[in-house]
């Protein structure tokens, strides 16, 4: 579904209108897949909002604040804001202004995905020569949370894929070999430690290069990762990888294949003889 585009500006002024008094109830507003976080107080999904904002009585005397948590993706966000635009806008009480931010916050063009959906971290932002941040940007869409999501925090593994991603981001913008040449990035080690929970809740992605070595065409990087939400160290990461010219890793990869397989087969038709 396509909304008008004049609602997604107006959704970024609604803030700044009058309010009739002050609003007490503020809520999360989390993505569908993060239904059994919702079952907490101050927390609602997204279609549970829309459901109530698609309904003009409902939506003409909802009182509260509404905050963008994670998994809420851009078109469900829109969404949301045309509803409240066309059933919602003259209530006084109702703010639904922050997700505007969806649509704001960027999805990161360099973590090597293919689709916008997969995309987890937002763009870098160079805190000083060696640390960079990264917002972490969840989808329900996202490939990682298709099978099944398992109680209320953010699973493990989408704690060390958004590692990933922030650092091919931050090597693709800031340690390419080349930019004549396409390189490549060859991970040799990473190892997570897991502090705490995270909960689809904005939480941010803080990258530090300890140490780079090389030159020219092969660069070697150590790098260490944390991931904080609400002033907590939620998990920590520690990654040794390799930047090198893509060509040069080809042809590695082509003739480590090549003998491979020939010893698969070999060993395999041996053991049947």
């Amino acid at each position: 579904m396509v909304f008008p585009f004049t609602f997604i500006l107006n959704a970024s002024l609604l803030s700044k209108r009058g309010r009739s008094m002050a609003l007490q109830n503020k809520f999360v507003v989390v993505g569908n897949k993060f239904h059994d976080y919702a079952i907490n107080d101050k927390v609602i999904i997204i279609n549970d909002l829309l459901s109530q904002l698609k309904d003009k009585k409902t939506a003409s005397t909802l009182e509260g604040k509404f905050f963008l948590g994670q998994g809420v993706n851009y078109e469900l966000a829109e969404e949301a804001i045309f509803f409240y635009h066309l059933n919602g806008r003259d209530n006084k009480n109702l703010d639904v202004s922050n997700l505007s931010n969806a649509m704001l916050n960027k999805k990161n063009p360099r973590t090597h995905k293919a689709k916008p959906c997969n995309i987890i971290v937002g763009l870098v932002q160079k805190r000083d020569d060696s640390t960079y941040a990264l917002p972490l940007l969840v989808d329900d869409n996202c490939e990682l949370l298709q099978d099944h999501q398992t109680g209320q925090h953010i699973q493990g593994i989408m704690i060390v894929e958004a590692f990933r991603q922030s650092m091919v981001a931050v090597t693709e913008e800031f340690f390419a070999i080349d930019s004549n040449t396409k390189s490549t990035i060859v991970v040799n080690y990473i190892k997570t430690t897991y502090n705490g929970f995270l909960f689809p809740l904005p939480a941010t992605i803080f990258l530090k290069v300890v140490e780079k070595t090389g030159t020219g065409k092969k660069i070697n990087l150590l790098v260490n990762l944390e991931l904080w939400q609400n002033n907590i160290l939620c998990a920590q990461c520690e990654c040794l990888y390799v930047v090198c010219s893509a060509n040069i890793m080809n042809r590695s990869e082509v003739r480590m294949a090549k003998i491979t397989t020939s010893e698969f087969l070999e060993e395999y038709s041996s053991s049947y003889i």
